[in-house]
């Protein structure tokens, strides 16, 4: 929402959509109310100390000045790539990691190193996924004078350097990751690696389709690992310490995972 209300006469010159384009000022001030009370709300019931209290201010103080003057980072080359990358990636993954260790009563001996394999995975995963939308919106960011870190660069070579600097440099922080999960939960690797070779045979199939760059067909799969499977993997192994998790992994299909929604489309395409 920041993004938009901060771009809405931009937007109008490139002629893109904007979630606020037509909204009042004043139901942009409630839903800003109504979206800080709900990121604010959970802390009413989870855990909080000093170090997330920093956090919290951190990440509501990286949405305003990304977006607005006079800092309005997003157009400040470099400086807005890590901007968001820490907004949308970084600060919400250590603040929910360290808030499930105040749950766990700070036991977990690997904390600190923990944090620091995240925090480096996510940075890269954010800078990538940021590349890729400025890459997206290169020509409307063109017509709507936006001078983001690709306009200031060009897109000649940045899809050289995605497939081979910042896409290798992303997998191999992953499994840094990985392998603190790994000490936790024993399976996550072989059952990884099995859908990771799975990944591959569907991505050397997709390969010919050259409607889309290479590094947007790798990117897809890395996402869909993040967000669909890996949790779902993880989820569906709780499943041997307490059964109630069932629930869990159904709404983390419901949500996220887009098989059953595939299988959908399917049926109606046939019944049609």
């Amino acid at each position: 929402m920041t993004n938009d209300l901060s771009d809405k006469s931009k937007d109008l010159l490139a002629g893109k959509d904007n979630i606020v384009g037509d909204l009042s000022g004043v139901f942009v001030v409630l839903l800003g109310i109504l979206f800080v009370a709900l990121a604010l709300g959970p802390w009413l019931y989870l855990p909080l100390d000093y170090i997330s209290i920093i956090l919290i201010i951190a990440e509501i103080t990286l949405f305003i000045i990304y977006a607005f003057p006079p800092f309005r980072l997003k157009e400040k080359g470099i400086l807005g790539l890590v901007a968001d990358a820490l907004y949308a990636h970084v600060i919400p993954a250590i603040l929910a990691s360290w808030t499930f260790f105040l749950v766990g009563g700070k036991k977990y001996e690997y904390m600190i190193p923990f944090l620091i394999s995240l925090s480096a995975w996510q940075l890269v995963c954010g800078i990538r996924n940021i590349l890729s939308h400025q890459l997206k919106d290169y020509e409307n960011d063109i017509k709507s004078n936006m001078t983001t870190y690709i306009v200031k660069r060009g897109v000649n070579g940045m899809e050289n350097k995605m497939n081979r600097i910042f896409i290798p440099l992303e997998i191999t922080l992953f499994l840094v990751f990985i392998l603190f999960i790994q000490i936790e939960v024993t399976y996550i690797l072989p059952v990884l690696f099995i859908y990771w070779l799975i990944a591959l045979n569907r991505f050397s199939k997709k390969v010919g389709d050259k409607s889309q760059p290479l590094s947007k067909h790798r990117t897809n799969i890395l996402d869909e690992i993040y967000v669909q499977w890996l949790p779902f993997i993880l989820i569906t192994g709780g499943i041997f310490i307490d059964m109630e998790v069932r629930y869990i992994i159904l709404g983390h299909i419901l949500l996220f995972m887009k098989f059953p929604y595939d299988i959908l489309r399917k049926v109606k395409n046939k019944i049609g």
